[in-house]
């Protein structure tokens, strides 16, 4: 005889996670709910219907939409062969490093940075000796798990060879951080390469009282291109924290 199975109960937080990998689907796709809908119900084994005014609801996040429904959702995604998003990986390498900084913590050091190159002499960095050669700007966004920040990345193409003006490479992904030391796990939004940076907290040459931090770069390009790893420099921006 078959038993019965329970549906799973989703708080708040995991209805909103679900919520948004649902819009992300459908802007990746280019679809509207009632795809999304035709979508769903035929994911589901069972065959159940999926009313399309619930869905519309839930979505929305006007209604508190019945466990059975937001289970189907997630079956749908579950059963999915998609790239993960940075903030899905956040929550899991939150889950896998448990001895990360506290949440508050973290969020201190969420705001925008300015990246730039270091001489390969300065090597063993005690201060980040800024000198204003920005190549990319770096935003951390706190919120996005318990113990993990949103990594957003902004560089200029400056191979003036290529003839693309204002041409620009974006990277995403996450920052944890242990102690003085942060660890930021990129990928080229286009291409999907890596980029990850090993960086410790340093004071800043000038003596202010500000955040910056010094270590090494590694990004490996596209297929016949050569590994890359450079001394780098983050100094934060005057501001507000980034939410």
């Amino acid at each position: 005889m078959e038993v019965a199975r329970s549906p799973a109960v989703y708080d708040e937080r995991a209805r909103e996670r679900i919520r948004a990998r649902l819009i992300r689907y459908m802007e990746r796709h280019k679809i509207g709910v009632p795809t999304l809908k035709d979508r769903i119900e035929r994911a589901d084994e069972r065959g159940r219907e999926f009313p399309l005014s619930t869905l519309q609801r839930f979505l929305r996040g006007s209604h508190r939409t019945m466990e059975m429904y937001v289970t189907l959702c997630t079956q749908f995604l579950d059963g999915l062969d998609e790239p993960m998003e940075p903030a899905d990986f956040a929550r899991a390498l939150a889950a896998f490093l448990p001895s990360q900084e506290p949440a508050a913590q973290l969020r201190e050091l969420s705001g925008q940075y300015d990246a730039a190159v270091l001489p390969a002499e300065a090597a063993p960095l005690t201060k980040v000796r800024y000198d204003g050669t920005v190549y990319s700007t770096v935003e951390l966004r706190g919120g996005a798990g318990e113990a993990c920040l949103l990594a957003l990345e902004d560089e200029p193409d400056r191979d003036s060879s290529r003839g693309d003006a204002g041409r620009r490479f974006t990277y995403d992904g996450v920052a944890v951080a242990f102690g003085t030391d942060i660890y930021l796990l990129m990928r080229n939004s286009l291409t999907r390469r890596p980029r990850h940076y090993c960086l410790t907290q340093v004071a800043a040459e000038s003596g202010e009282d500000e955040t910056a931090f010094a270590g090494e770069a590694f990004e490996r390009p596209a297929a016949g291109g050569r590994d890359t790893c450079f001394a780098v420099q983050l100094r934060k921006r005057p501001g507000g924290i980034v939410h």
